[in-house]
């Protein structure tokens, strides 16, 4: 009896809290998709002026890598990332109900999963926009001082550009 006990008091404290908790990991999805949104209404003006600027090089790499990143990340956490969170919070409830620690293991894994993809796709995002900054940059001086070669040797002017 005592056992039947706790297990309906574990369940029932569970369910209980899960409608908080799903509640907040509803307003993270939705965060991450008005962000996601921004990010496709800011890219195109902040390619632009980077354009403007003399960094025609950089604002394609910027704009394509970051649309085409920001679609993925976006994707890989709705689609995969939040279910994983739901996984984790049934093998705890389950975990718990049945007061021994035999899906201690799942539900440890499903956590290491969920924490690790997360890391990977952030990592990710940053490696590749530091490494399309370092080489779009350069490729832009490269063009910017090809341009001067080809217009002073073309067009005499007194001193030098």
């Amino acid at each position: 009896m005592k056992k039947t006990a706790e297990f309906v008091c574990t369940i029932s404290i569970s369910l209980i809290l899960l409608v908080p908790t799903r509640s907040m990991i509803n307003l993270a999805v939705e965060t991450i998709r008005q962000m996601c949104d921004y990010s496709k209404l800011l890219l195109p003006v902040m390619t632009t002026a980077l354009a403007a600027q003399g960094g025609m090089g950089k604002s394609a790499a910027l704009y394509g890598a970051t649309a085409a990143i920001n679609t993925v990340v976006s994707a890989v956490v709705s689609g995969l990332l939040i279910p994983m969170v739901y996984i984790y919070l049934v093998l705890s409830m389950a975990n718990s109900a049945a007061g021994e620690d035999s899906l201690k293991k799942l539900r440890d894994f499903v956590k290491w999963l969920t924490v690790w993809a997360l890391k990977l796709c952030l990592y990710g995002f940053t490696g590749f926009m530091g490494f399309t900054g370092v080489v779009s940059g350069s490729t832009d001086a490269a063009a910017l001082k090809a341009t001067k070669m080809a217009i002073s040797g073309g067009v005499p002017v007194k001193g030098g550009i």
